[in-house]
C-alpha cells in the first residue's frame, strides 16, 4: 500500500483528500488557524474572551501603538486583523510578524499561528521552534503539524512522538499518519488498532483499514508471559537489546528519574520495567515502561489492569522497535534539531 500522509480534513462531510510522498498535512490546519483569528474564538493568552471585546480591540484606535509597546493582546489582534483583512489590507507577512511577537510574549497559539505560516525554507528552523511552543502547551493542532513536518523532513524518531500524542488526543488525521508509519516499520497491528479508530470520522483510514487483510487469528497462550517474582526495574541498555516486535507499555515521562525509579518499584508489580533518558532537548527528558509482551492483544490486556498510580499520565502501548529507533536517533542527531521552545 502506497504511503499516504493526511494533508486535509473536513469534519463537516467525512470527505478527506490525501497526498502521496513527503507532503505537509498542513491544510486542515489553516481552518483552525483561520477560525481562531474571527472576533470569537480570539487566541486564549489574549485574555479577551468576549467577541465584543475582540472587534473593540482590534478596530480601536491606537492599536499598532499598543503592540509596538509590547503588548500581547494588542499584537495577536493586529496579526488576527491583518491575517483576516478586517479593518486594513490583508497581510499575510505582518500577520506573521505580529504573532511571533506575541508568541515571544507567551501567547501559544499565535506560537502555533505564526509556525503553520512560515513555510519559506529559511523560516523552518524558527517555524519549529514555533510549533514546539505550541505543542508544548497541550495545543493538539500544533502537535500534529509539528509532528507531520518533521516526519516528512525525514526526521521520524523527533516527529512520531509528536504525532502520537495528538493521535492519543483523538484527532484521526494524526492517528492516520501515525497509521502508516507503524506499518512501513512493521508493526501491522498498531497500524490497524491507529486506523480503526481514525475510521469512524476521516474517510482515508477508513479507506485504509477496509484494504488491509484479515487479521491472523493467534492462538492465545496458556502461561502468563510475564516473569513473576516481584519488579525488575532496568536500564537503557536493557531496552535496546528487547527483540524489537515485542510490546510495552509506557507509563510515565518526567524530569525526575528518581521519581520515575520508585513509581516502577512500588507499582509495577510482576512486570519488567524500566526508566532511561528518552528525549535530551525536552522539559521532561525521562521516560518509563511497564511489561514485556509478545502481541498488541496482551498489552492491551496489561494497560487495562495497570494500577491507579500507572494512569495517572495517559500510558500507551509502545513497540520496543519504535523506542530503540527513537533512542538511536537520540543518540546520533545534534540535539538542537528542534529546538527548545522560545521563552
Amino acid at each position: 500500500m502506497t504511503r499516504r500522509i493526511a494533508s486535509r480534513h473536513s469534519t463537516g462531510s467525512g470527505r478527506s483528500s490525501t497526498a502521496r510522498g513527503p507532503l505537509l498535512a498542513i491544510v486542515l490546519a489553516l481552518q483552525a488557524l483561520h477560525a481562531a483569528a474571527q472576533p470569537g474564538p480570539a487566541p486564549a493568552a489574549t485574555g479577551d474572551a468576549d467577541p465584543a471585546v475582540n472587534a473593540t480591540l482590534r478596530s480601536a484606535p491606537g492599536l499598532l501603538e499598543r503592540a509596538q509597546r509590547g503588548s500581547v493582546a494588542a499584537a495577536s489582534a493586529l496579526a488576527s486583523a491583518y491575517y483576516t483583512g478586517r479593518d486594513r489590507e490583508r497581510d499575510l507577512d505582518a500577520a506573521i510578524r505580529w504573532w511571533r511577537k506575541a508568541a515571544a510574549g507567551g501567547d501559544n497559539d499565535a506560537a502555533y499561528n505564526a509556525g503553520l505560516l512560515m513555510r519559506a525554507p529559511e523560516q523552518q528552523q524558527e517555524a519549529l521552534t514555533l510549533l514546539h511552543q505550541a505543542a508544548s502547551s497541550g495545543r493538539v493542532l500544533a502537535a500534529f503539524v509539528l509532528g507531520t513536518r518533521l516526519v516528512t523532513a525525514g526526521q521520524t524518531g523527533r516527529g512520531e512522538p509528536h504525532l502520537e500524542r495528538a493521535a492519543r488526543a483523538g484527532y484521526a488525521p494524526a492517528q492516520f499518519n501515525l497509521a502508516q508509519l507503524k506499518r512501513e516499520a512493521g508493526d501491522p497491528a498498531s497500524a490497524r488498532a491507529w486506523l480503526e479508530q481514525a475510521a469512524p470520522t476521516f474517510a482515508a483510514a477508513a479507506e485504509a483499514l477496509a484494504a488491509l487483510p484479515a487479521p491472523e487469528e493467534q492462538p492465545m497462550p496458556t502461561e502468563p508471559q510475564e516473569a513473576k517474582g516481584g519488579p525488575t526495574v532496568h536500564d537503557l541498555d536493557w531496552v535496546l537489546t528487547r527483540p524489537g516486535g515485542q510490546y510495552t507499555i509506557q507509563v510515565s515521562a518526567g524530569r525526575d528519574s528518581g521519581a520515575l525509579a520508585q513509581l516502577l518499584e512500588r507499582h509495577a508489580g510482576d512486570h519488567h520495567a524500566a526508566w532511561f533518558e528518552h528525549r535530551p532537548d525536552s522539559r521532561e527528558p525521562y521516560s518509563a515502561i511497564v511489561g514485556v509482551f509478545d502481541d498488541y492483544a496482551h498489552a492491551e490486556t496489561a494497560l487495562a489492569s495497570l494500577p491507579p498510580a500507572l494512569k495517572n499520565n495517559n500510558p500507551w502501548i509502545r513497540r520496543f522497535q519504535t523506542l530503540q529507533r527513537e533512542l538511536r536517533v537520540n543518540e546520533s542527531a545534534p540535539a538542537a534539531t528542534v529546538p527548545a521552545p522560545a521563552r
